[in-house]
């Protein structure tokens, strides 16, 4: 199937946990990217999949690519880099409220922007047992620190999670970042 099929694949899901805004308190409002789509018509996170002969990548074009991805998140959608987006890692499902937490401790540039690392692991916590609750078993996990977008301001404080809920049918993306977006040169 094309690229152009799988663009199409994606509808946008409305079901935002109450614990995103939270996130964007803890991170900054404008540091926080959140969407949520439903695949459709492809098995997640089959779609996903590039088989190359070096091995296997995750290729997530088909989301960035697709109008749905557009309509939700507008400033990620604008200028994306081909070369960062295959940056991907497959996070196990357990480790997400790990690592989300590490990037709220750790914080941006700013020190009185940090939580407190309790603060950070309870908040991390509580979203993702929001996100998925006991289903750890149908989540499936990608991670990345590259700055695959020019929304993101730094590579040093970049982050983004990925979330597919296989059984379900549903994707999350949570992406991060520190300071305000470069300005755009049109």
């Amino acid at each position: 199937m094309s690229r152009l099929g799988f663009a199409r694949a994606f509808a946008t899901h409305h079901r935002e946990p109450t614990l995103v805004s939270a996130l964007q308190a803890a991170f900054g409002e404008q540091h926080v990217a959140w969407a949520a789509f439903t695949v459709v018509g492809a098995q997640s996170p089959d779609w996903m999949l590039q088989h190359l002969m070096e091995g296997t990548r995750f290729d997530l074009s088909p989301l960035f690519l697709s109008d749905a991805f557009r309509a939700a998140v507008p400033a990620l959608a604008h200028r994306i880099d081909p070369d960062r987006t295959g940056n991907f890692d497959q996070l196990n499902a357990y480790a997400l409220s790990g690592s989300l937490a590490e990037a709220l401790a750790a914080g941006g540039e700013r020190r009185s922007s940090r939580p407190a690392a309790r603060d950070a692991h309870v908040l991390a916590l509580d979203f993702v047992e929001e996100l998925l609750g006991a289903r750890f078993a149908d989540a499936f996990v990608l991670y990345s620190r590259a700055a695959w977008s020019t929304w993101f301001s730094s590579d040093v404080w970049d982050r983004t999670w990925i979330v597919a809920d296989c059984a379900a049918g549903h994707l999350w993306l949570l992406s991060v970042t520190d300071g305000p977006p470069p300005r755009r040169r049109h």
